[in-house]
């Protein structure tokens, strides 16, 4: 009985083995007589294989139900930035560096892992797969009657992590996690948050 394995997940074969072999003795002296029928299970070899996974990182500017929006920033309201997992087994498990760029306006909100006084990262969101930072803005990024864009970008450290799959068979999701469960990578995100002007009857701190 030959027996191959393929992750639909992942669109890759991992190999094929025997898992059962038959064995027969015949008598060659005494008309071709079978003298004996063995069946015997074959265990096998283990094989050391790099998996990969496929899954996107995406980020956007979010509202209090972490739900992406348009809307444009006003002065005095919490930013929410959400960025999700897109795989089941891909954790967003830390944001350690978050970066906010406006004009001549450049600062950390958070470094090595440490929020400022404004700001607050939630991870382990919607099992695991969406992380959320929540800041107030300075209002100097207000102080225009035409402001443009603010740019948001950082990194968040994902972890790889056994999770199975509703239906996935057992022996295919152990094979696809053995090489990975554990593992941690760092990936980067990007966004653009559209700023309300100060004539909009914004009241300056």
């Amino acid at each position: 009985l030959l027996l191959c394995q393929h992750s639909p997940m992942i669109n890759k074969t991992f190999g094929c083995f025997y898992i059962f072999q038959l064995f027969i003795t015949i008598d060659l002296t005494q008309d071709f007589h079978v003298e004996n029928i063995d069946l015997a299970r074959v265990a096998p070899s283990e094989e050391s294989e790099t998996v990969e996974i496929n899954y996107e990182i995406t980020a956007c500017h979010c509202d209090e139900s972490y739900s992406c929006t348009n809307e444009v920033q006003i002065q005095g309201s919490d930013l929410y930035i959400c960025v999700f997992s897109n795989e089941p087994n891909v954790d967003i498990i830390s944001v350690p560096t978050v970066h906010l760029k406006h004009e001549n306006v450049s600062y950390i909100i958070v470094e090595n892992n440490v929020e400022d006084s404004l700001t607050e990262v939630t991870t382990n969101l919607n099992g695991g797969n969406l992380a959320v930072i929540r800041t107030q803005l300075i209002s100097e990024l207000f102080n225009s009657t035409n402001p443009g864009n603010l740019t948001v970008w950082g990194d968040v450290v994902l972890s790889f992590v056994a999770r199975r799959r509703l239906g996935e068979p057992l022996l295919e999701y152990r094979r696809l996690m053995a090489g990975i469960d554990g593992e941690t990578e760092m990936e980067g995100f990007n966004i653009e948050v559209s700023l309300a002007a100060s004539s909009n009857g914004i009241v300056e701190e």
